[in-house]
């Protein structure tokens, strides 16, 4: 009898999901297209269907201690994901560092060193997340900081709501150059000028996410959230412009 039963659960395993589920998951704007990346791989392999919504890491976060229906939550920072873990929201164990970001100052203008335009008497508008809202724009503002340049862009500075809007700034012409993340400026391939941020110049961008108690019993979820964190899933997020924690 035992052995009837394991038979038939390695054929249901072969056979794939009798039921395909959906999985909603909340994402900072700056990890939308490598979740996209990751959520195409693991509805090939699985049958289930992941819908992204994309925000701001506060805004997001404030949306699920209200209520909003998600069952996996991508912060941009590890506080918002600590705070979620602590508050009883995700489920016990599931916090986890899916990317380490880094900080990229770009701009469409060729230009041979952006790292000292930066410092220059640049006139222009400066791009940068909200810094109440993004990690990313906390980042920069503290860039601009250790380069004792915050005064001097201080009537300059054009905030987006997240590092997806910061990036419209650039694409639109609204801003001549701006901070945006690694990510983005790899995935877009994109032309012009760009400086790595050293890591040292700012606090590090340590991503965490975490499954939500909704989410407890959906199998799907749980099956996405170990796909993240599997070798296939950290060697997207890798090739998507981030760097990884390790295991």
């Amino acid at each position: 009898m035992k052995l009837g039963l394991s038979l038939l659960g390695l054929l249901l395993g072969l056979a794939g999901p009798l039921r395909a589920e959906s999985v909603l998951v909340g994402t900072a704007a700056n990890f939308a297209a490598p979740l996209q990346r990751l959520a195409d791989s693991f509805e090939r392999d699985s049958g289930h269907r992941v819908k992204i919504a994309v925000g701001s890491s506060a805004k997001l976060y404030a949306q699920i201690q209200r209520g909003a229906p998600l069952d996996l939550f991508f912060s941009a920072d590890q506080d918002k994901a600590n705070k979620l873990s602590a508050q009883g929201f995700a489920v016990a164990g599931s916090q986890r560092t899916y990317a380490l970001g880094r900080l990229v100052l770009w701009s469409a203008k060729e230009n041979n060193s952006l790292e000292k335009y930066l410092r220059s008497q640049h006139r222009g508008k400066l791009a940068i997340a909200n810094p109440l809202l993004a990690p990313y724009g906390r980042a920069a503002v503290e860039t601009l900081q250790s380069l004792k340049l915050e005064q001097q862009y201080q009537g300059q500075l054009i905030r987006g709501e997240n590092i997806g809007q910061t990036f419209q700034f650039l694409h639109t012409g609204a801003a001549s150059m701006g901070f945006i993340a690694q990510s983005q400026w790899q995935q877009g391939k994109l032309k012009g000028a760009a400086w790595l941020v050293p890591p040292q110049l700012h606090q590090p961008i340590r991503q965490d996410f975490v499954l939500l108690k909704r989410a407890a019993n959906n199998a799907a979820a749980k099956d996405f959230w170990a796909f993240v964190i599997s070798d296939s899933g950290r060697r997207l997020i890798a090739q998507s412009g981030y760097e990884l924690a390790a295991k």
